[in-house]
């Protein structure tokens, strides 16, 4: 404790020095890159006259230096002026300045710095010194300081151990008298040599061990071009492990052993990517990036639902992370879909719309029917036996088939039906190069284009009846695109990259010529009913190609007053992928003169990752239930209640626990039947009869 004193000393003139060293440096490689550039400029000749102006410059300046003290040298006292007499020499150039002032930045970032963390009371101290692990001049000068450190520790008559005990880096400085008391301590206590085998009994192990950022400075830049794993690892780097965003993590279920927010998942990503590294090093044949399997979990733990963005410090969007993984996956062939993933996903890719009626009538409905007949049968057995279907393990280093078992897992939940009616019912025919106009009751100016989307065109074609109906009541001229596209979210999430691409691309198309077709309209907005049409819109620029606000039907025919106050329902559910923005209570409230409670936790449908990964959402269900089941008992009633929300998957995964007596129903919906009673179907009937059909 006597030379701690001494040692903070010690560290402060060591900064010094290397602040001193490294501002040398940056007047060395400035004057270096002039030189080297000076053959490429048109003005070589004028150049070529200044450069020896430059080069004494640069002595005089880097003689300053050396001679500066430490408030000079913090406050770059000599070192500004030298750059502001660069900048004068290349007046009017201002790529030469923009790359003068990036070489000077990339040489500072570079500098030493040790940073000490004491706790003085016992004479501990934590020395760090940041490295980036990818510049070996740095790593090289780091190792010598943090050599320099342990030397002088020991000079001051402390020693290297301390509250984290002795790693890599400290033990070429431990005594080897002190080693072998140690040795012969374990082999007493320990013979079978089963606690940290071989730790600290090898000087030198820094040599053996893998350590990524000393030894792979070269290959590890290599291999980590390869299937965007660079892009990747860029992505979590900047994770501070504080873990905000695990509250709002909707995977994030230690009750059912979940553990995977996104601090988590960041961490397994790097331990996955330094496990590709150690298999490079260790084989030097390359690499087959088998440990690649092991991130299907992590990244099968996401809805991509980005509430970990708005708390991460750094603005880590874990959804996107999670796409790119699968994308990997994918491009890899390690990425399982499951055979009714891929059957879904080859329906919402299709606009075809016999394929579309068949699809529904044919597999769809009967698919749900014998699920729904499943869970009875299982939902008896259990009854009458206590039997039940425990989660599926599945080890991702098995059959590529093993996936599909999880697909057992969705008979432990029951599905609601696809809505008997759908909007293209009753629109006229349309083909895939026509659109449909729809005239309100009365004389307007006002058009808005309506993007229905797959969940409230081809599932709850309700939805997708009851926006339109609410939109003509407000006096709004409808656009609709052709039947069945699909916004190319599904694909997206699933790491389809070509047919999200293609289907963005196809509506890029639509979008445009549908806009320069009717140029002579001023479109008011463009409406979805679907949070993530809303998201995949916004990618696809259709705010742009439209000059209009992307906004949430219900949000919309709010705003305009039309609605009564006597709106049924006093419970909202916010899904993940939220249309309104987070409006929808208030808004609710304002019209409906009472307060509107808002439900906590994920519906559990989340798409396709229903189909994809039941034994996830199945989790996430019962946790839902366990919310809507303690509501119930807070507010102490029997009762079947209206619960309100503005997204068709979750209309699905809400559905699943209607046990609860919870009716799940679209926003867009309620507002139907406020401006048009019960029968507000039939008189969308009769306000369709003149609709148009234009060719584009």
């Amino acid at each position: 404790i006597h030379s701690l004193a001494d040692f903070a000393r010690y560290v402060d003139e060591y900064n010094r020095q290397e602040n001193r060293y490294n501002q040398i440096q940056v007047v060395k490689n400035l004057g270096s890159y002039i030189k080297n550039i000076q053959t490429e400029l048109e003005n070589k000749e004028w150049v070529d006259s200044k450069l020896p102006e430059l080069q004494k410059l640069c002595n005089q300046t880097s003689e300053k230096i050396q001679e500066s003290d430490n408030d000079f040298l913090e406050h770059e006292t000599n070192l500004s002026p030298f750059m502001e007499k660069l900048f004068n020499l290349f007046t009017g150039d201002e790529e030469i300045k923009d790359a003068i002032e990036k070489v000077k930045k990339e040489t500072r970032d570079k500098r030493i710095i040790i940073a000490t963390h004491m706790h003085a009371g016992d004479g501990n101290n934590h020395v760090n010194i940041p490295v980036f692990s990818n510049d070996v001049e740095m790593m090289a000068r780091a190792h010598k300081t943090a050599d320099d450190i342990m030397k002088k520790t020991i000079a001051l008559e402390g020693v290297v151990s301390g509250e984290h005990g002795i790693g890599i880096t400290k033990i070429k400085h431990m005594d080897k008298d002190e080693i072998r008391r140690l040795d012969t301590y374990r082999k007493k206590i320990d013979p079978a040599g089963i606690m940290n085998p071989g730790k600290l009994s090898d000087q030198s192990v820094q040599n053996k061990v893998f350590t990524p950022s000393f030894n792979l400075l070269g290959l590890e830049a290599a291999i980590l071009q390869y299937g965007s794993l660079k892009t990747l690892a860029e992505k979590i780097s900047s994770c501070v492990r504080c873990c905000k965003c695990k509250t709002d993590c909707c995977v994030f279920y230690p009750d059912k052993n979940m553990f995977y927010h996104p601090r988590n998942k960041n961490l397994a990503i790097a331990a996955i990517i330094e496990a590709i590294l150690y298999e490079a090093q260790r084989t030097h044949t390359g690499t087959k990036f088998n440990v690649l399997k092991y991130l299907e979990e992590i990244a099968d733990h996401c809805t991509i639902c980005h509430k970990c963005q708005v708390p991460c410090p750094v603005n880590i969007d874990s959804g996107e992370v999670s796409i790119l993984e699968r994308e990997i996956l994918s491009s890899l062939k390690y990425k399982h879909t499951p055979v009714g993933t891929k059957i879904v996903l080859k329906y919402l890719k299709s606009t075809n719309s016999t394929f579309n009626k068949g699809f529904k009538k044919g597999l769809l409905v009967p698919g749900i029917k014998a699920q729904n007949f499943a869970k009875k049968t299982i939902d008896y057995i259990e009854k009458k036996m206590p039997l039940k279907l425990g989660p599926i393990k599945i080890n991702p280093m098995e059959s590529k088939f093993v996936s599909d078992a999880r697909t057992f897992q969705v008979l432990k939940s029951k599905a609601a039906l696809p809505a008997h009616e759908s909007i293209r019912e009753i629109l006229p025919p349309c083909q895939e190069n026509q659109a449909v106009i729809v005239e309100p009751p009365q004389e307007t100016e006002d058009t808005v284009f309506y993007f229905p989307g797959c969940g409230s065109e081809r599932l709850f074609g309700s939805i997708s009846m009851a926006s339109l109906y609410i939109l003509l009541k407000a006096g709004k001229r409808v656009v609709l695109p052709p039947p069945y596209l699909c916004c190319g979210f599904p694909a997206n999430v699933n790491g389809k990259t070509l047919d999200f691409s293609s289907i963005s691309l196809r509506n890029t198309i639509i979008f445009n010529q549908l806009n320069e077709m009717l140029k002579y309209l001023k479109f008011q907005a463009c409406i979805v009913s679907c949070g993530t049409c809303k998201e995949s819109l916004r990618k696809t620029e259709a705010e742009k190609i439209f000059n209009t606000q992307l906004i949430d039907v219900g949000e919309f025919v709010m705003e305009t007053g039309i609605i009564k106050k006597n709106i049924e329902g006093s419970f909202y559910h916010r899904p993940c992928h939220d249309s309104m923005d987070g409006k929808a209570v208030s808004l609710l409230s304002k019209i409906s003169g009472h307060e509107i409670i808002q439900t906590t936790s994920c519906c559990s449908e989340a798409g396709t990752m229903s189909i994809s990964r039941p034994d996830i959402t199945n989790a996430m269900l019962a946790r839902k239930k366990s919310d809507l089941e303690g509501l119930k008992k807070d507010l102490n009633e029997d009762f079947e209640k209206t619960l309100l929300t503005n997204c068709p998957s979750c209309m699905q995964g809400l559905s699943r626990n209607c046990q609860t007596g919870f009716k799940p129903v679209h926003i867009a919906e309620a507002l139907a039947e406020n401006l048009g009673g019960k029968s507000w179907k039939e008189d969308l009937k009769k306000m369709v009869a003149n609709a148009e059909t234009v060719n584009f």
